[in-house]
């Protein structure tokens, strides 16, 4: 998707759950938690203060982007997504549950 492009669908989000919420968001996780190289430089520079798409530590980390506003990263690991925990592997919920306060308590 072309930069401008993705900048576009960004904003017209945050528009849409501003006028619905009464508020916009603060953190952004992308479809498929799928992003571009400019995500997170996108982000930052339409306001958004964290981003759930790096599943690369088990601790929040700090981006930086070229607007020189941070944005942090806070994991977001496969393993607590529900769709591979419920559906792939049936976890029950209580299961799926605990482990996702594991998680948090890791963090």
């Amino acid at each position: 998707m072309p930069e401008a492009e993705e900048a576009r669908l960004i904003v017209e989000t945050t528009q849409a759950i501003r006028s619905h919420e009464g508020q916009a968001p603060a953190g952004w996780l992308s479809p498929w938690i799928a992003e571009s190289p400019v995500t997170p430089d996108l982000l930052a520079e339409a306001g958004y203060q964290y981003t759930l798409n790096w599943c690369h530590d088990d601790q929040p980390t700090w981006l930086a982007t070229r607007s020189g506003r941070p944005l942090l990263a806070i994991p977001y690991p496969q393993e607590v997504n529900d769709i591979p925990a419920i559906a792939v592997r049936r976890m029950g919920a209580a299961d799926f549950a605990d482990m996702i306060v594991d998680q948090f308590d890791e963090m």
